[in-house]
């Protein structure tokens, strides 16, 4: 870990940039000066998480868009420019009107380096600012009451945003899952707000803002449909005739639907003017793309896009526009009927939803917690389903989860055992504490209408996590991102409600503050790797590979660990006068870039040419690929130059080539592989 403390001089900028950021928010909040100090003095260590290593890693998934989005103009004469007609349509888009803006006289004179490093940053205040103006949302139309209880609150929903692990994943990786996830969040948020407010214009706006979000990832249309539901609802609840019910529900589907489209289709346009026309025709298949293809995928049961030949099936969009929106209608209904019986029977619907999303809450701490360590995730083909067990449906590009089950029940309830590990692994363990106070809280206040809207957006993620389960996505935090930040939000809000401040409730509060920052500061640079400090291993764990076979919480890169081990590597280049940077190779497993690379020559592992193996030869592999083969006999017989590991579990291994040259079959079998 103290190879990654310290930040780079433009990472210093960035810190330096958003705590002065913060410090404007405060002052207009009204903040006097004694506060904007000590609330910058609390946030720092979680805009620090946030920043630290943002402009020199690159994962998987970055790389191959950077070029297309650096250089907008250029994506046609590139790969993939269909794909990024169909998705990625706001932060990449956003992102490539900023490099417009780059006169081409400083655009040519930057380097590789200089480019990214400008990405990555503009990625970094866009999702910042977007966590900031939902804390404004809350600070003006959620929280209504001045004084410690408001500050607290507000500022854990930044801490939220910007501090929880998966935060700042999301906000250091350019890919979807913050251009869907941030957007949606502030959607959620209006519509909370609007019902605070009796506003109908802030659940509009909501709506639009998570649209936003499903144009950048097509399997965020849930967040939308969640936003559509809550307004409708919001439209006809006061409502006395069934007639006017389903009229002002169709009313409110058909604005949301059309503003959505309508926002689809100006953007395209937008591309259009920015690319100096498109590889293909605007179209009524690529406007509406992200608002059917979850609906086309879910009765296809098919979730692959063809995105050559998919102006070929536009044509029936129509189609899938019609059943999802009869879909948002009969759901929307459907919650007022039953909101409606149980009012009509004097039953509390604070109650009763309460006691479901905390009974769910009480059983997915407790029963994640016991499952990090029972259960694990296999995957085939790494790790085949043997003959009479279970043939799981479940998977992705080619992957097939699976969980050692012999019935499709068995397997069912590993898979959503296994959801809940993930779930609760990636809270830090103030969390969890704060997550089960709120539980008691709104049990002990079920009766009040205050909590509606939390119970309706609480129960929304649950619900998202129960049908993310049954549609068998792959259990990975960055995909349950809305429901694992709106489960804290909710739970922020219902603390803010009950939990009223005196002394020494405020030092437990900054106490679980404390121990928040105390075991985010194990997993530095805060990237993919988490699992909080309860989750212990032996030994043999964590020194070893599981071919096919994963934890949840174990240790995983996504890419950064070239980063990483070029930190490592540099120190020890520095102190060998007879080696220069550029007479170093580094051969990696998974990835191969570093932005802050001093002159390195990063290869993937199958690229061996036979050059040798000497001390000027380095070797990364990564834990997330290894477990996708036979693991390499040297991993356990020859002990490794360095490691990256936390909390004793290694995640990537780092060898000198002069310590494995009786093993160069093992990287001559690499290249073959990849051939």
């Amino acid at each position: 870990m103290t190879d990654y403390i310290l930040l780079t001089n433009l990472e210093t900028g960035i810190f330096l940039i958003a705590i002065l950021l913060l410090a404007v928010q405060y002052h207009s909040f009204g903040y006097d000066i004694k506060k904007i100090i000590f609330w910058c003095i609390i946030l720092m260590p979680f805009i620090y998480f946030s920043v630290n290593m943002v402009t020199e890693i690159v994962t998987a998934d970055e790389a191959k868009y950077e070029l297309r989005f650096t250089n907008v103009k250029n994506i046609k004469n590139l790969d993939l420019p269909l794909k990024l007609i169909y998705e990625y349509k706001f932060s990449q888009f956003t992102l490539g009107t900023l490099f417009l803006m780059i006169p081409d006289q400083i655009k040519n004179i930057m380097s590789r380096a200089a480019v990214w490093k400008v990405y990555k940053t503009a990625h970094y205040f866009i999702f910042y600012g977007l966590s900031l103006l939902v804390m404004r949302v809350w600070h003006y139309w959620i929280f209504d009451e001045n004084g410690i209880r408001r500050r607290i609150g507000e500022n854990g929903i930044l801490i939220t945003l910007i501090g929880l692990p998966l935060s700042c994943l999301l906000i250091k990786v350019v890919n979807y899952d913050a251009g869907s996830t941030y957007p949606a969040v502030l959607g959620v948020s209006l519509i909370w707000a609007a019902y605070r407010s009796e506003d109908e214009r802030k659940a509009v706006i909501g709506t639009i803002c998570t649209a936003v979000g499903v144009m950048d990832k097509w399997t965020a249309l849930p967040y939308w449909c969640i936003c559509v539901i809550l307004y409708s609802y919001m439209a006809i609840r006061r409502k006395e005739k069934w007639k006017d019910k389903i009229i002002y529900t169709a009313c409110t589907v058909s604005i949301s639907y059309i503003a959505a489209l309508l926002l689809s289709y100006f953007y395209l346009l937008y591309a259009s003017i920015q690319q100096d026309g498109l590889c293909t025709d605007i179209n009524w298949g690529n406007v509406t793309f992200s608002f059917e293809h979850t609906v086309r995928a879910i009765i296809t049961g098919n979730i692959n896009i063809d995105y050559i030949n998919a102006d070929a099936y536009s044509g029936d969009a129509v189609w899938y526009i019609f059943i999802l929106f009869g879909l948002l209608i009969a759901c929307t209904l459907f919650l007022e009927l039953v909101m409606s019986l149980w009012k009509k029977h004097r039953i509390s619907v604070n109650m009763v939803l309460g006691y479901f999303q905390k009974s769910c809450l009480v059983f997915g701490i407790i029963g994640g917690v016991i499952c990090a360590y029972v259960f694990s995730c296999h995957i085939s083909p790494y790790l085949a389903i043997e003959p009479g067990y279970y043939i799981s449906a479940d998977g992705l590009d080619g992957w097939t989860y699976h969980y050692g089950a012999r019935t499709f029940i068995g397997h069912f309830i590993a898979k959503l055992c296994y959801m809940c590990a993930t779930v609760i692994c990636n809270y830090p363990s103030a969390v969890l504490c704060m997550l089960a106070l709120s539980a008691g809280l709104a049990l002990k206040h079920g009766q009040d209408d205050r909590m509606t809207v939390c119970n309706l957006v609480y129960t929304s993620g649950i619900a998202l996590l129960a049908l993310y389960v049954m549609a068998g996505l792959p259990s990975d935090a960055r995909y349950y991102s809305y429901p694992i930040l709106i489960i804290v939000l909710s739970s922020i809000y219902t603390c803010y409600l009950y939990y009223h401040g005196t002394k020494m409730k405020n030092i437990f509060a900054l106490s679980l503050t404390i121990l928040w920052i105390l075991e985010m500061l194990l997993y530095v640079p805060n990237i993919k790797a988490f699992s909080p400090i309860w989750v212990m291993r032996d030994r043999s764990f964590n020194e070893s590979v599981r071919k096919g076979e994963w934890y949840a919480g174990e240790v995983m890169f996504w890419g950064e660990n070239v980063a990483l081990a070029g930190r490592k590597i540099k120190n020890i280049v520095d102190l060998n006068d007879d080696i220069s940077y550029s007479d170093v190779t580094i051969y990696n497993d998974y990835g191969n870039i570093w932005i802050e690379n001093p002159g390195f020559s990063f290869k993937e592992l199958g690229d061996y040419d036979g050059s040798g193996l000497d001390e000027k030869t380095f070797i990364v592999l990564n834990k997330f690929a290894l477990f996708r083969k036979d693991v390499p006999l040297f991993l356990e017989s020859v002990d490794p130059m360095d490691t990256i590991s936390y909390k004793g579990e290694i995640g990537a291994w780092i060898y000198r080539g002069d310590q494995l040259k009786e093993y160069e079959e093992y990287f001559f079998q690499e290249q073959r592989n990849r051939e």
